[in-house]
């Protein structure tokens, strides 16, 4: 019993001894190699297959896309018309389509509605409290009011007004005269053609576009009201739009 006794005291203390190596002396080492050694599960979501019919040809496919999306809780509304048209003017340059819901087209030189829009037509006239009368131009001169366009010939906003071809400050607007000449850094004699002179040098700052410029401006943002755009309600200028071009916004 005795022999028996020690024999097990000697085994145990062996043990115990192992177990100091293995946890103490050498626990960093195998715990390292446990790490080296354990398996982790991960799901890995398969890349979409085509859709071929029975000769291999593609039915439907898979294909990255992107969109240009207008969102007002990261927009400034004094620059909207700025940031809207260079998004435009990037877009008809690589001939990309916009969510154009403005019924009125421009042709050569002439304005006029759209055929097959006619609902939409009247849609506007509505929104913009006119007569279901009213003529196109009642129209465009509604709009470039309500969104602040702003052309050489119609200066929204500024005590400037063309007669005859020639620039004059409004007449009741004296004080709106004195804080522009200011702005523009020029004297108390300056004329309304001397303002215009230095605003059209700075037409990007001073918010002036072409006529083309102004027409293209005031369709997008009548499209956005259509589309009831808000901080809470984003819209989306173009749909599949080229990742070069994405780039190029980006970088605007």
């Amino acid at each position: 019993v005795n022999v028996l006794a020690v024999l097990l005291t000697i085994v145990l203390s062996l043990s115990g001894l192992r177990l100091v190596k293995f946890q103490l002396v050498d626990g960093e080492t195998y715990l390292g190699k446990t790490k080296l050694q354990s398996v982790s599960a991960h799901s890995v979501p398969a890349a979409r297959g085509d859709i071929l019919d029975r000769y291999g040809r593609v039915l439907a496919t898979t294909k990255t896309t992107y969109q240009i999306i207008f969102d007002a809780a990261f927009m400034k509304k004094p620059e909207w018309n700025r940031t809207i048209l260079e998004c435009s003017i990037l877009c008809k340059r690589q001939n990309i389509a916009w969510n154009n819901l403005c019924p009125i087209i421009k042709d050569g030189s002439e304005y006029r509605f759209s055929e097959g829009m006619e609902d939409e037509a009247r849609k506007m006239k509505q929104l913009l409290d006119l007569e279901d009368a009213a003529a196109v131009s009642e129209c465009l001169e509604a709009i470039y009011e309500r969104y602040a366009v702003n052309t050489p010939d119609n200066l929204r906003g500024y005590p400037i007004q063309i007669v005859d071809g020639v620039y004059h400050f409004v007449s009741n607007q004296q004080k709106k005269v004195a804080e522009l000449k200011e702005r523009l850094g020029l004297g108390k004699e300056a004329t309304a053609a001397d303002c215009m002179e230095v605003m059209l040098q700075e037409a990007k700052q001073y918010g002036i576009f072409s006529e083309n410029e102004a027409f293209l401006v005031a369709c997008v943002r009548y499209s956005m009201e259509r589309m009831d755009f808000s901080k809470d309600n984003r819209y989306v200028f173009s749909d599949d739009v080229p990742q070069e071009v994405v780039v190029q916004v980006k970088e605007q």
